[in-house]
């Protein structure tokens, strides 16, 4: 994890307009994990190291493995690509991804590339964070745009943790995810509830804990 987040330190082109952000997931694959400490070691570095790679080319902005209770997730990468992000040529040097261990699975995000800050990253310091995941609920009542109004300015508001970004995600069994910084779940899953689209069924949310490395979104 620390090589990977040297390389996000390292200085990247910006991304180009036509460009898009891709929120990827590695899921749990079908191979099995070694199990001689060695070997899996080796497969880290491998992993890492085309991490670092994919950071050096600027197809990668951010990174950080993921607390998913279900054991599926495990971890996320934000990708630059355009128009499509070709996923096998970006992994193809990914042990982890050879082997069947990891997959991963890429969604358009519609968001800034402004809300990522690869060169700033603090290469000694990972930082908690949360991915909040949005998909729709089971309501009725109709959306207007006051909720959403309300939803933008409850949870923008909230000092800790903070909304870093957010945006909806294409392709995807969820409509939206955001980010954000700090370590206090209480809060976020408070302003979460209080919600008018999650009070009113239209919204369900699923918070995950993350890490990355320190400066790499800010709220």
């Amino acid at each position: 994890m620390l090589s990977l987040l040297v390389a996000l330190a390292l200085p990247q082109s910006p991304p180009q307009a036509e460009e898009h952000r891709y929120l990827m997931f590695f899921m749990k694959g079908t191979g099995a994990r070694p199990a001689e400490e060695a070997k899996l070691k080796e497969l880290m570095e491998g992993h890492l190291g085309n991490m670092g790679a994919l950071v050096k080319t600027g197809d990668l902005v951010a990174a950080g493995p993921l607390n998913d209770p279900t054991g599926e997730r495990r971890g996320i990468t934000v990708l630059i690509g355009k128009p499509k992000v070709d996923l096998e040529a970006l992994f193809k040097n990914d042990p982890f991804v050879a082997a069947k261990i990891m997959e991963p699975v890429a969604y358009k995000w519609d968001v800034p590339a402004k809300s990522f800050h690869p060169n700033d990253v603090d290469p000694t310091k990972i930082a908690p964070h949360f991915l909040v995941l949005y998909k729709r609920g089971t309501g009725m009542s109709p959306e207007t745009p006051a909720m959403w109004k309300v939803h933008d300015e409850t949870l923008s508001a909230l000092k800790t943790p903070k909304r870093a970004v957010e945006g909806p995600l294409e392709g995807a069994k969820w409509s939206r995810a955001a980010i954000y910084v700090g370590e206090e779940r209480e809060p976020l899953e408070k302003a979460l509830k209080e919600d008018p689209l999650v009070r009113r069924r239209l919204l369900e949310f699923e918070i995950v804990p993350l890490w990355m490395g320190a400066g790499v979104v800010k709220g």
